[in-house]
Protein backbone atom coordinates (compact mmCIF):
# COMPACT_ATOMS: atom_id res chain seq x y z
CA UNK A 1 0.00 0.00 0.00
CA UNK A 2 3.01 2.32 0.03
CA UNK A 3 4.91 4.18 2.67
CA UNK A 4 3.34 5.18 5.95
CA UNK A 5 2.84 8.85 6.75
CA UNK A 6 5.39 10.59 8.91
CA UNK A 7 2.49 12.21 10.83
CA UNK A 8 0.89 9.06 12.09
CA UNK A 9 0.59 5.31 11.72
CA UNK A 10 -1.88 5.50 8.86
CA UNK A 11 -2.09 3.00 6.05
CA UNK A 12 -5.56 3.30 4.56
CA UNK A 13 -6.85 4.28 1.13
CA UNK A 14 -8.59 7.68 1.07
CA UNK A 15 -11.06 9.06 -1.44
CA UNK A 16 -11.41 12.82 -1.09
CA UNK A 17 -14.47 14.89 -2.05
CA UNK A 18 -14.18 18.64 -1.55
CA UNK A 19 -14.50 22.19 -2.77
CA UNK A 20 -14.41 25.80 -1.53
CA UNK A 21 -11.59 27.26 0.60
CA UNK A 22 -11.98 24.66 3.34
CA UNK A 23 -11.85 21.86 0.80
CA UNK A 24 -8.74 23.39 -0.76
CA UNK A 25 -6.86 23.71 2.55
CA UNK A 26 -7.82 20.25 3.76
CA UNK A 27 -6.70 18.71 0.47
CA UNK A 28 -3.46 20.68 0.66
CA UNK A 29 -2.82 19.13 4.07
CA UNK A 30 -3.65 15.62 2.87
CA UNK A 31 -1.33 15.98 -0.11
CA UNK A 32 1.47 17.06 2.21
CA UNK A 33 0.86 14.40 4.83
CA UNK A 34 -0.85 11.44 3.14
CA UNK A 35 -0.40 11.78 -0.62
CA UNK A 36 0.36 8.09 -1.02
CA UNK A 37 -2.86 7.18 0.74
CA UNK A 38 -5.03 9.31 -1.57
CA UNK A 39 -6.49 7.09 -4.30
CA UNK A 40 -8.85 9.64 -5.89
CA UNK A 41 -9.94 13.27 -5.57
CA UNK A 42 -13.32 14.65 -6.63
CA UNK A 43 -14.32 18.28 -6.81
CA UNK A 44 -17.18 20.37 -8.19
CA UNK A 45 -17.25 21.19 -11.87
CA UNK A 46 -16.59 24.86 -12.72
CA UNK A 47 -19.98 25.11 -14.42
CA UNK A 48 -21.57 25.06 -10.94
CA UNK A 49 -19.27 27.79 -9.57
CA UNK A 50 -21.81 30.64 -10.05
CA UNK A 51 -24.21 28.79 -7.74
CA UNK A 52 -21.54 27.87 -5.18
CA UNK A 53 -20.60 30.67 -2.77
CA UNK A 54 -16.87 30.70 -2.13
CA UNK A 55 -16.10 28.23 -4.94
CA UNK A 56 -12.39 27.53 -5.28
CA UNK A 57 -10.80 25.28 -7.86
CA UNK A 58 -8.36 22.56 -6.81
CA UNK A 59 -6.47 22.44 -10.12
CA UNK A 60 -3.25 24.04 -8.90
CA UNK A 61 -2.97 21.44 -6.14
CA UNK A 62 -3.65 18.50 -8.43
CA UNK A 63 -2.04 19.59 -11.70
CA UNK A 64 1.26 17.76 -11.16
CA UNK A 65 -0.11 14.82 -9.13
CA UNK A 66 -0.65 11.33 -10.53
CA UNK A 67 -3.67 10.85 -8.27
CA UNK A 68 -6.92 10.44 -10.27
CA UNK A 69 -8.69 13.83 -10.20
CA UNK A 70 -12.20 14.42 -11.49
CA UNK A 71 -14.65 17.33 -11.59
CA UNK A 72 -18.28 16.32 -11.20
CA UNK A 73 -21.70 17.90 -11.39
CA UNK A 74 -23.31 15.15 -9.30
CA UNK A 75 -21.22 13.07 -6.91
CA UNK A 76 -24.07 10.55 -6.67
CA UNK A 77 -24.21 9.80 -10.41
CA UNK A 78 -24.14 6.06 -11.08
CA UNK A 79 -20.81 6.14 -12.93
CA UNK A 80 -19.13 8.10 -10.10
CA UNK A 81 -20.50 5.72 -7.49
CA UNK A 82 -19.10 2.79 -9.47
CA UNK A 83 -15.70 4.50 -9.77
CA UNK A 84 -15.52 5.05 -6.02
CA UNK A 85 -16.51 1.44 -5.40
CA UNK A 86 -13.65 0.29 -7.66
CA UNK A 87 -11.15 2.40 -5.72
CA UNK A 88 -12.18 0.40 -2.60
CA UNK A 89 -11.40 3.22 -0.16
CA UNK A 90 -11.02 2.54 3.53
CA UNK A 91 -12.41 6.00 4.26
CA UNK A 92 -14.04 8.82 2.30
CA UNK A 93 -13.27 12.36 3.46
CA UNK A 94 -15.83 14.95 2.40
CA UNK A 95 -15.18 18.67 2.95
CA UNK A 96 -17.38 21.71 2.15
CA UNK A 97 -19.61 19.70 -0.16
CA UNK A 98 -23.21 20.93 -0.51
CA UNK A 99 -24.62 17.82 -2.20
CA UNK A 100 -25.96 15.16 0.15
CA UNK A 101 -23.96 11.98 -0.39
CA UNK A 102 -26.33 9.07 -0.83
CA UNK A 103 -26.28 5.77 0.98
CA UNK A 104 -24.83 3.86 -2.02
CA UNK A 105 -21.57 5.78 -1.51
CA UNK A 106 -21.72 5.94 2.29
CA UNK A 107 -21.72 2.14 2.50
CA UNK A 108 -18.54 1.72 0.44
CA UNK A 109 -15.63 2.53 2.83
CA UNK A 110 -14.95 0.11 5.69
CA UNK A 111 -13.97 2.96 8.05
CA UNK A 112 -16.91 5.10 7.02
CA UNK A 113 -17.49 8.39 5.27
CA UNK A 114 -16.44 11.38 7.37
CA UNK A 115 -17.01 15.08 6.88
CA UNK A 116 -17.31 18.50 8.42
CA UNK A 117 -20.21 20.74 9.34
CA UNK A 118 -19.45 24.35 10.20
CA UNK A 119 -21.39 24.43 13.46
CA UNK A 120 -21.38 22.69 16.81
CA UNK A 121 -23.79 19.89 16.02
CA UNK A 122 -26.55 19.11 16.77
CA UNK A 123 -27.17 22.89 16.66
CA UNK A 124 -27.51 24.52 13.25
CA UNK A 125 -28.06 21.41 11.20
CA UNK A 126 -28.88 22.10 7.57
CA UNK A 127 -27.77 24.76 5.13
CA UNK A 128 -25.77 27.97 5.58
CA UNK A 129 -24.90 27.41 9.25
CA UNK A 130 -22.32 30.21 9.60
CA UNK A 131 -24.62 32.72 7.92
CA UNK A 132 -27.46 31.82 10.27
CA UNK A 133 -25.17 31.88 13.30
CA UNK A 134 -24.06 35.44 12.54
CA UNK A 135 -27.61 36.54 11.77
CA UNK A 136 -28.63 35.22 15.18
CA UNK A 137 -25.77 37.00 16.93
CA UNK A 138 -23.99 33.89 18.21
CA UNK A 139 -20.87 34.58 20.29
CA UNK A 140 -19.43 31.05 20.34
CA UNK A 141 -19.00 28.87 17.28
CA UNK A 142 -17.09 25.86 16.08
CA UNK A 143 -16.85 23.00 13.64
CA UNK A 144 -17.89 19.36 13.87
CA UNK A 145 -16.15 16.34 12.34
CA UNK A 146 -18.63 13.48 12.09
CA UNK A 147 -19.62 10.27 10.37
CA UNK A 148 -21.95 10.89 7.45
CA UNK A 149 -25.20 8.95 7.56
CA UNK A 150 -28.41 9.11 5.53
CA UNK A 151 -30.21 12.34 6.34
CA UNK A 152 -28.82 15.79 7.04
CA UNK A 153 -26.07 16.18 9.65
CA UNK A 154 -27.31 13.35 11.89
CA UNK A 155 -24.20 11.18 12.15
CA UNK A 156 -22.07 10.35 15.18
CA UNK A 157 -19.64 13.07 16.24
CA UNK A 158 -15.91 12.34 16.00
CA UNK A 159 -14.51 15.66 17.20
CA UNK A 160 -15.40 19.32 17.64
CA UNK A 161 -13.36 22.51 17.98
CA UNK A 162 -14.81 25.71 19.46
CA UNK A 163 -13.81 29.33 18.98
CA UNK A 164 -15.34 32.75 19.70
CA UNK A 165 -17.16 34.95 17.23
CA UNK A 166 -16.13 38.57 17.76
CA UNK A 167 -18.12 41.61 16.65
CA UNK A 168 -15.76 42.30 13.73
CA UNK A 169 -16.14 38.80 12.29
CA UNK A 170 -17.92 38.25 8.99
CA UNK A 171 -19.01 35.06 7.27
CA UNK A 172 -15.60 35.01 5.56
CA UNK A 173 -13.54 35.26 8.74
CA UNK A 174 -15.67 32.71 10.59
CA UNK A 175 -15.23 30.25 7.73
CA UNK A 176 -11.49 30.93 7.87
CA UNK A 177 -11.55 29.92 11.55
CA UNK A 178 -13.54 26.80 10.62
CA UNK A 179 -11.00 25.96 7.93
CA UNK A 180 -8.03 26.19 10.30
CA UNK A 181 -9.88 24.02 12.82
CA UNK A 182 -10.75 21.45 10.12
CA UNK A 183 -7.10 20.99 9.14
CA UNK A 184 -6.13 20.48 12.77
CA UNK A 185 -8.92 17.94 13.25
CA UNK A 186 -7.74 15.92 10.24
CA UNK A 187 -4.19 16.00 11.58
CA UNK A 188 -5.35 14.71 14.97
CA UNK A 189 -8.06 12.25 13.98
CA UNK A 190 -7.15 10.42 10.78
CA UNK A 191 -4.55 8.13 12.40
CA UNK A 192 -7.04 7.14 15.10
CA UNK A 193 -9.78 6.50 12.54
CA UNK A 194 -7.41 4.15 10.71
CA UNK A 195 -6.56 2.39 13.98
CA UNK A 196 -10.23 2.13 14.95
CA UNK A 197 -9.59 3.92 18.26
CA UNK A 198 -11.47 7.15 17.55
CA UNK A 199 -14.45 7.59 19.90
CA UNK A 200 -17.82 8.37 18.35
CA UNK A 201 -20.60 10.19 20.16
CA UNK A 202 -24.25 10.05 19.20
CA UNK A 203 -25.92 13.41 18.70
CA UNK A 204 -28.63 14.47 21.13
CA UNK A 205 -31.56 15.05 18.79
CA UNK A 206 -33.49 16.85 21.55
CA UNK A 207 -30.96 19.71 21.30
CA UNK A 208 -31.00 19.90 17.51
CA UNK A 209 -31.88 23.04 15.57
CA UNK A 210 -32.34 23.01 11.80
CA UNK A 211 -31.97 25.89 9.35
CA UNK A 212 -32.70 26.05 5.64
CA UNK A 213 -30.14 26.81 2.94
CA UNK A 214 -30.16 30.49 2.01
CA UNK A 215 -30.77 31.81 -1.50
CA UNK A 216 -29.52 35.13 -2.96
CA UNK A 217 -33.01 36.61 -2.84
CA UNK A 218 -33.14 35.97 0.92
CA UNK A 219 -30.70 38.84 1.47
CA UNK A 220 -33.27 41.66 1.26
CA UNK A 221 -32.97 44.09 4.19
CA UNK A 222 -35.87 44.84 6.54
CA UNK A 223 -35.09 48.33 7.86
CA UNK A 224 -37.61 47.92 10.70
CA UNK A 225 -35.15 45.59 12.44
CA UNK A 226 -32.78 46.89 15.11
CA UNK A 227 -29.35 48.29 14.29
CA UNK A 228 -27.66 45.23 15.79
CA UNK A 229 -29.86 42.87 13.79
CA UNK A 230 -29.05 44.71 10.57
CA UNK A 231 -25.33 44.87 11.33
CA UNK A 232 -25.40 41.10 11.85
CA UNK A 233 -27.40 40.70 8.64
CA UNK A 234 -24.81 42.55 6.56
CA UNK A 235 -21.76 40.78 8.01
CA UNK A 236 -23.47 37.40 7.69
CA UNK A 237 -24.14 37.82 3.97
CA UNK A 238 -21.11 39.75 2.73
CA UNK A 239 -18.37 38.35 0.44
CA UNK A 240 -18.10 35.58 -0.65
CA UNK A 241 -21.88 35.27 -0.28
CA UNK A 242 -24.43 37.03 -2.51
CA UNK A 243 -24.88 39.97 -0.14
CA UNK A 244 -27.49 41.92 1.82
CA UNK A 245 -29.40 44.34 -0.39
CA UNK A 246 -32.01 47.06 -0.53
CA UNK A 247 -33.50 49.28 -3.24
CA UNK A 248 -32.86 52.95 -3.91
CA UNK A 249 -34.81 54.77 -6.61
CA UNK A 250 -35.64 51.41 -8.14
CA UNK A 251 -32.01 50.25 -8.23
CA UNK A 252 -30.77 47.24 -6.31
CA UNK A 253 -28.06 48.26 -3.84
CA UNK A 254 -25.84 45.68 -2.16
CA UNK A 255 -24.42 46.63 1.23
CA UNK A 256 -21.12 44.83 1.73
CA UNK A 257 -19.89 46.57 4.84
CA UNK A 258 -21.60 48.65 7.54
CA UNK A 259 -21.26 49.71 11.16
CA UNK A 260 -23.67 50.41 13.96
CA UNK A 261 -24.52 54.04 14.65
CA UNK A 262 -26.58 55.97 17.20
CA UNK A 263 -29.46 58.11 15.91
CA UNK A 264 -32.26 59.59 18.00
CA UNK A 265 -34.46 60.91 15.18
CA UNK A 266 -38.01 59.71 14.60
CA UNK A 267 -37.75 59.18 10.84
CA UNK A 268 -39.22 56.06 9.29
CA UNK A 269 -36.85 53.08 9.05
CA UNK A 270 -35.00 53.07 5.74
CA UNK A 271 -34.74 56.87 5.57
CA UNK A 272 -31.32 58.24 4.69
CA UNK A 273 -30.78 60.64 7.58
CA UNK A 274 -27.24 61.80 6.85
CA UNK A 275 -24.95 61.98 3.80
CA UNK A 276 -22.43 64.58 5.05
CA UNK A 277 -19.08 62.77 5.60
CA UNK A 278 -20.96 59.53 6.29
CA UNK A 279 -24.11 57.77 5.11
CA UNK A 280 -26.56 56.90 7.88
CA UNK A 281 -29.79 55.01 7.32
CA UNK A 282 -32.50 54.90 9.97
CA UNK A 283 -33.19 51.50 11.52
CA UNK A 284 -35.84 50.36 13.96
CA UNK A 285 -33.92 51.75 16.93
CA UNK A 286 -31.00 53.82 15.61
CA UNK A 287 -29.00 53.90 12.39
CA UNK A 288 -26.71 51.86 10.20
CA UNK A 289 -23.57 53.53 8.81
CA UNK A 290 -23.08 52.32 5.23
CA UNK A 291 -19.42 51.88 4.31
CA UNK A 292 -19.10 49.76 1.18
CA UNK A 293 -21.97 49.40 -1.30
CA UNK A 294 -22.57 48.33 -4.88
CA UNK A 295 -25.29 49.20 -7.32
CA UNK A 296 -26.24 46.10 -9.30
CA UNK A 297 -24.31 46.04 -12.55
CA UNK A 298 -21.65 48.47 -11.31
CA UNK A 299 -18.49 48.18 -9.23
CA UNK A 300 -18.25 48.20 -5.46
CA UNK A 301 -17.62 51.65 -4.00
CA UNK A 302 -17.49 53.63 -0.76
CA UNK A 303 -21.02 54.55 0.30
CA UNK A 304 -20.08 58.22 0.75
CA UNK A 305 -19.12 58.45 -2.94
CA UNK A 306 -22.53 57.23 -4.13
CA UNK A 307 -25.26 59.68 -5.08
CA UNK A 308 -27.49 59.12 -2.04
CA UNK A 309 -29.84 61.97 -1.11
CA UNK A 310 -30.66 62.95 2.44
CA UNK A 311 -34.29 62.27 3.50
CA UNK A 312 -34.68 59.83 0.61
CA UNK A 313 -35.48 56.22 1.36
CA UNK A 314 -34.08 52.75 0.96
CA UNK A 315 -36.69 50.04 0.76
Amino acid sequence: MGKRSILGNINMKIVYIGTREMGYECLKFLLQAYAQQLVAVYTLDESLAPKTAGYKALDDLMGWKKIPFQKVRDINAAEITQQIRQYAPDVIVQVAWSQIIKDEILRIPRRGCVGFHSSLLPRYRGGSPVNWGLINGEKEWGITFFYLEPGVDHGDIIAQKKFPIIEEDTCKTVYEKCTSAAVEILRECLPRIEQGTMPRKKQDDSKATVFKRRKPEDGVIDWDKTTLQLYNWVRALTHPYPGAFSFYKGKKIFIWKAKKAIWKGKEKPGTIVKVDKEVLVKTGDGALRLQSIQEEGRGETAAISYEFGETEKLS
